[in-house]
């Protein structure tokens, strides 16, 4: 790409073609393949709602930004609150600064030090929300496309075929005979509950680890490209076998089609633990409504697996937790009915491939990328949150030191008093 950003010959200053070439170098290939998902997610939607006007589309997707905020809400909402209370603190010193050393009271002054105050934190909060925005962004326009996707292949279903293929592999239907009450399994339903429930809260913790931890920016943009391939590559597999989840197909009966006589039996001896019923609220469709048809592979297993991964790569020692949650949450998405068996394997390798592929996406952002201004901006915030959170624990432990001196302070009253 040399010859691409040679200078005029004329000037010193560099080419449009140079400036272009060198904008487009500055870009992180974590950009780059957002973007292209959410165009390919925009196209597919417009083709299958027959609609023309693609700023309609992109309107209707931004307004499911909601959805992406969910997802993540646990990194926007400590985002908020740090930021805040960083602009607050420096706003104060600046202002007691400016009393100090103007012994009138001039609002100019103060206009002028909480727009520096907020300017400072606008440029620190740029690169928070920079990778922020890309996965909400990314949630957004799939979700846009999961609905459009529900509605037109509502009659393509293959519930029956992924039922019938579970009691060929195990004899029974196992979302219905392992959640019984009375069922051994049952020792386990308050960890497979939560661990099922607990997979946005992990997303959001993995994601803050590696935005505000000094590892390389490789394996948050790694960590970002994985997250969204897994569900690229999951689609053309929910195209050719939509399926609703056991629960909507069968014990909410959402479109009230004719149920199998085996599996009505079955229904009929149904009485799933307190558990496990409270899941079917929370998850379920109303009889009715339109149900999400993209239970085949089970994402929940893609991207545990591909949490399990960089969480290992952040400490060996996060194995010890990870690991576990993964196991049960998988177990999980088919014991409280949300997905069939035979969508975990499937969910398993797309988590497998879309992790390698990540990789290698990011192996090729070193052959173009260009260090620009934001590499220097991501360690100056970087140096700033990793002296914030020293002063905090600095912070923490002289209150520890003080409370334990207290209690000692205590314990020794009472022990003369005794005598």
């Amino acid at each position: 790409m040399r010859y691409l950003v040679k200078k005029d010959k004329n000037s010193t200053k560099p080419t449009n073609i140079c400036l272009v070439v060198r904008a487009f170098r500055g870009v992180n290939i974590g950009e780059y393949c957002i973007l292209i998902f959410c165009l390919f997610f925009l196209v597919i939607y417009l083709f299958l709602s027959k609609k023309n006007d693609i700023f309609s589309a992109l309107y209707v997707g931004l307004l499911n930004i909601k959805i992406g905020i969910n997802w993540f809400f646990i990194v926007v909402l400590f985002i908020f609150f740090y930021f805040l209370i960083r602009f607050y603190i420096s706003f104060i010193s600046r202002f007691n600064k400016i009393c100090q050393d103007n012994k009138r009271f001039k609002l100019k002054l103060i206009y002028k030090s909480c727009y520096n105050s907020a300017r400072e934190e606008v440029v620190f909060l740029f690169y928070f929300l920079k990778y922020l925005f890309l996965l909400i962004i990314f949630m957004s326009f799939s979700s846009l496309l999961f609905g459009e996707l529900a509605i037109k292949l509502q009659d393509s279903l293959v519930n029956s075929y992924l039922m019938r293929l579970d009691y060929k592999l195990f004899g029974f239907y196992p979302f219905m005979e392992l959640s019984q009450t009375g069922s051994p399994w049952q020792i386990f339903v308050p960890v497979v509950f939560f661990a099922f429930y607990g997979l946005s809260s992990l997303m959001s913790l993995l994601f803050a680890f590696l935005l505000f931890s000094n590892k390389s920016r490789e394996l948050l943009v790694g960590y970002i490209i994985s997250i969204s391939l897994a569900v690229v590559i999951a689609m053309p597999i929910w195209f050719k076998f939509p399926a609703n989840s056991p629960q909507n197909a069968y014990i909410n009966n959402v479109y009230g089609h004719k149920i199998e006589e085996n599996i009505s039996i079955s229904l009929a001896s149904h009485k799933p633990n307190s558990y496990v019923d409270r899941a079917y609220k929370l998850s379920g469709v109303k009889p009715g409504s339109v149900a999400p048809v993209t239970t085949m592979p089970s994402m929940h297993v893609a991207w545990g697996f591909i949490l399990l991964f960089y969480f290992y790569r952040l400490s060996k020692k996060f194995v010890f937790i990870i690991l576990p949650w993964f196991v049960f949450s998988s177990f999980g998405t088919f014991y409280l009915g949300q997905h069939y068996f035979v969508d975990v394997p499937v969910g398993l390798l797309i988590g497998v491939v879309a992790d390698y592929l990540g990789r290698q996406l990011v192996k090729l952002e070193k052959k173009y990328y260009q260090p620009n201004w934001l590499d220097r901006l991501e360690e100056r915030v970087k140096g700033s949150v990793a002296l914030d959170t020293r002063i905090v624990f600095s912070i923490i432990k002289k209150l520890l030191n003080k409370f334990n001196i207290y209690l000692n302070f205590l314990k020794l009253k009472r022990n003369i008093t005794e005598r």
